[in-house]
């Protein structure tokens, strides 16, 4: 029993330690979102401004992937003075994306007729998550043209209904890429998400 015990402890611990270093693993990334009040013009990383629907935390997680831990910045001029930050102090890379820069991307009508006529599909990855107006193109851009199935049976069919034109992620995480590529198998469900942790949320949860 108090192994058990040991072990939950140990747990938490870690699961702390990832809410309060989220980056610890991009330092690019923590060296950018650390110092944003003295930069012009940081949003955050694009996973700590999505907040998913219950549920879909590891579908949206799988659809995101690296972009997740891109950060978010106002425009062009705001990136390029980010990367001279991070060259100066030697504080490691990051992928930036410049609001200004992103563009919506759809599921066109008849794609999106043949996932609502099939038992598995449950809807579009930008539907199933919450953010702020300003970022709805960013959600576009990033999963506006991305799948949510069940089950890798349901997206493997809808898949060849749709002549493998979209990439279809499941509930449990599992992914086939345009084209027809699978990525999947067995995760450890061990690591915490950024997802929707802002540093409002996090500041919130630790209170």
């Amino acid at each position: 029993f108090e192994a058990k015990i040991r072990k939950l402890e140990q747990k938490e611990t870690f699961l702390q330690h990832r809410l309060d270093k989220p980056f610890e693993s991009q330092l690019g990334v923590q060296a950018i979102v650390e110092n944003k009040r003295s930069l012009y013009g940081v949003h955050d990383a694009v996973g700590r401004l999505f907040t998913p629907h219950d549920k879909f935390e590891i579908a949206i997680q799988t659809a995101l992937a690296a972009a997740m831990m891109h950060v978010v910045m106002e425009d062009d001029e705001a990136a390029v003075g980010a990367i001279e930050f991070l060259k100066k102090n030697r504080s490691g890379r990051a992928t930036f994306i410049p609001l200004t820069a992103v563009r919506a991307r759809y599921v066109n009508d008849d794609a999106l007729l043949i996932c609502q006529h099939d038992s598995g599909f449950m809807g579009v990855a930008s539907d199933l998550l919450d953010c702020d107006e300003r970022y709805d193109t960013l959600n576009k851009s990033l999963l506006g043209n991305v799948l949510v199935t069940e089950t890798i049976d349901d997206a493997n069919r809808l898949s060849k209904k749709l002549n493998k034109q979209f990439k279809i992620v499941t509930l449990e995480g599992d992914v086939i890429h345009r084209g027809g590529f699978m990525s999947g198998g067995y995760q450890r469900n061990n690591q915490t998400s950024i997802l929707g942790r802002s540093e409002e949320h996090t500041s919130e949860l630790q209170s």
